[in-house]
């Protein structure tokens, strides 16, 4: 097994963990403790990194949206709880949601390129 492959993988695995854990989070089922979600998030943007850092020198627009995309995840994220918005918090957690779903779709597209030649999926 190739790093590329791991590294799909564990992004793939990461990203979903981590998305579920915080929409559980988000409606109040707070028996899952949410440095669970972000242990997830981070070992996904890890991956993310690894993948595009890969993929740098076949799509290099690509990678850096993918390099800028995981560092806003968890700004976003961190944001949620450092900022007290009141009625606007709502923004925040809608960013955060929607940039890591982003981000996981960049995932799956710098894995593609990051791939070695001929390897198929």
């Amino acid at each position: 097994m190739t790093l590329s492959r791991i590294l799909t993988l564990a992004a793939r695995g990461f990203g979903v963990v981590a998305l579920v854990l915080g929409l559980f989070w988000w409606a109040g089922f707070y028996a899952v403790p949410l440095v669970a979600h972000m242990a997830a998030g981070w070992l996904f943007v890890l991956a993310l990194f690894g993948l595009a850092a890969m993929a740098l020198t076949r799509s290099t627009a690509i990678a850096v949206v993918a390099f800028l995309a995981g560092a806003l995840v968890p700004a976003l994220g961190l944001a949620q709880q450092r900022m007290g918005l009141g009625e606007a918090q709502w923004l925040l957690w809608g960013g955060h949601v929607v940039v890591a779903i982003l981000a996981i779709g960049l995932a799956e597209m710098v894995a593609k390129r990051a791939r070695p030649s001929g390897a198929n999926a």
